[in-house]
């Protein structure tokens, strides 16, 4: 589709995102404003009561659907104009056979829920009818979206074939069938098959193991993907109610595990009426249990059992900075901090051991040095990889405390150590950042575009030395991104689409300079991919905005 399709002056086609069976989507940009929105063109023909059930979605609010801006009816054409949802596709997540870890399907199942529960409650119930991987979008703070709504003012596909294979529910392919909420349900429980065995199911699952999956979440799976719509679950909200009900079972059992597991150690102490244990009971006088041979068995072992050690190796010595570094070190190695991860590490810093008054955490803050380097790793991790809706404030947070750790009246900045230096600059960049997001319709603060400018200069300097290739990764797309959306900031500002231009090649070369273990090569690839994306698409836009201002200077 050229620019001349749409003939609403107010939007320029910029490039072709996807297609789909009920039509393209297309990236544009919003001239009034410089931003981008995602278009679905779609071919309605004269049915009135299309266009007016597209109308309708435009009121749709919930924050895990994008925004319905606006509905343009050009010939037999609807375009159905949509927020530009930032992220990495669920199915490029899902690529070459990858599957997700339990916790983090449930994580993503709780959020789609909240989404088809929202659409349910609707007069009328809105149903979606192509839920699929590459419609979930996992946005930078951790949020999954549901988008793509091409299919969602049709009452029954209208024919069969026409469904997405492996996830489209028998009454689509049905010429005489009718959809519901119940045929979204289906297609939610195909994606969580999907995401938790790397596969699509091709089989009806009564009675079916499930990989990767605990019991009761199978049953969930199954009945969702019932072939009969009146077996399935009748709502979203009785559907949720369910997976409420299971996450909480996971937790209990989960907490149980941790109390039994502190009680074994702190009764023995609490009957000898003392916080100090009698030598025979000392685990830190067993050459089996000493600190560094728990942080090598922590290395070789199930993730599970790791968490384990480590909380031992700190019980021993909670103001010793070895343990918690380790432990950041293995949760970041996927480029993923999970919710287990987050909350594993909340339990291990906020802990008080039996017969003192000090959390692990104020332990660890006496030495300032392993706080510091511990408080940095805790906020790139939050940053760049957790699935938090508030991971970006919280990592704020933590590149704060990293800072004050390593404050010292009187010294030279030269005599500061690396990590300090860095936790300065990722504390500088957050707040360049969030003011960013939070300028005024005035226009962006020249002054913090600058800054902005240069501490990311001087980061990607010290991107090599992150120690994790994924957080360098993650680092260089990121930048990317941000200057597709702050191009025209940053030009107000003096910073020319020259310089702009040169910043994003050399971020793509940094990309393509990264390598790292054969155990991580899958991952690197993907991110390698989304960050060449990112460059591309901040190409275009800064091309865009160089083009703009030529037509202005020959206008004018």
């Amino acid at each position: 589709m050229h620019t001349t399709e749409l003939s609403d002056a107010r939007y320029r086609i910029i490039e072709k995102l996807g297609e789909g069976s009920e039509g393209s989507v297309f990236l544009a940009l919003y001239l009034p404003t410089e931003e981008f929105r995602a278009v679905k063109k779609i071919r309605t023909g004269e049915d009135t009561d299309a266009c007016r059930e597209l109308e309708m979605m435009k009121h749709l609010r919930c924050e895990h659907l994008p925004r319905i801006i606006d509905v343009l009816r050009e010939g037999t054409y609807t375009y159905l104009v949509m927020e530009h949802v930032r992220g990495t596709g669920m199915d490029k997540v899902l690529g070459q056979g990858r599957s997700v870890r339990q916790e983090q399907v449930m994580d993503a199942a709780l959020q789609i829920t909240d989404a088809l529960c929202y659409l349910e409650s609707r007069d009328p119930p809105v149903c979606h009818l192509d839920i699929k991987p590459s419609n979930l979008i996992r946005r930078p703070d951790g949020r999954i979206m549901l988008v793509d709504f091409g299919a969602a003012w049709k009452k029954k596909m209208p024919k069969a074939g026409m469904g997405t294979d492996g996830y489209a529910a028998p009454e689509q392919y049905d010429e005489q069938g009718t959809t519901d909420v119940r045929t979204d349900i289906y297609a939610f429980g195909a994606v969580l098959y999907r995401m938790l065995t790397g596969r699509t199911c091709s089989r009806v699952l009564k009675g079916s193991q499930i990989p990767n999956c605990c019991g009761p979440l199978a049953a969930v799976i199954r009945k969702c993907m019932e072939s009969r719509p009146e077996d399935r679950f009748q709502s979203a909200k009785a559907l949720r109610k369910q997976l409420v009900q299971l996450r909480r079972k996971e937790r209990r059992k989960e907490l149980r595990v941790r109390v039994l597991g502190a009680l074994a150690i702190a009764l023995p102490a609490a009957a000898f009426g003392t916080s100090a244990l009698p030598a025979s009971m000392d685990l830190s006088k067993d050459p089996e249990w000493n600190y560094e041979s728990l942080l090598e068995e922590a290395k070789v072992c199930s993730e599970a059992e790791s968490r384990k050690y480590y909380m031992r190796a700190v019980f021993m010595n909670p103001g010793r900075g070895d343990a918690y570094l380790r432990y950041l070190e293995d949760a970041g190695a996927d480029g993923e901090f999970s919710a287990g991860e987050d909350l594993f590490w909340r339990d291990l810093l906020h802990t008080v051991e039996l017969g003192k008054d000090l959390t692990n955490e104020e332990e660890l803050a006496a030495d300032p040095d392993s706080y510091g380097q511990a408080a940095l790793k805790t906020g790139l991790l939050y940053w760049y990889c957790s699935a938090g809706e508030d991971s970006r404030r919280i990592a704020r947070g933590w590149f704060d405390k990293a800072v004050r750790a390593g404050e010292c009246p009187g010294c030279s900045p030269e005599d500061e150590a690396e990590w300090l230096k860095s936790a300065r600059l990722y504390k500088a960049m957050a707040s360049a950042l969030q003011l960013s997001t939070e300028r005024s319709v005035k226009g962006a603060d020249p002054e913090n575009m600058h800054r902005y400018w240069k501490v990311t200069e001087e980061l990607m300097r010290r991107a090599p030395g992150l120690g994790s290739p994924l957080l360098e990764l993650e680092f260089y797309r990121e930048a990317l991104s941000d200057l597709t959306f702050l191009c025209t900031d940053l030009e107000t500002a003096g910073i020319d689409t020259g310089r702009q231009t040169r910043r994003i090649r050399s971020l793509l070369d940094g990309v393509r300079n990264v390598s790292g273990s054969t155990a991580q090569m899958k991952q690197i690839e993907v991110l390698k991919a989304e960050a060449e994306d990112a460059g591309a698409l901040a190409l275009t836009a800064v091309g865009n905005r160089e083009r703009e201002e030529k037509n202005r200077e020959e206008m004018g």
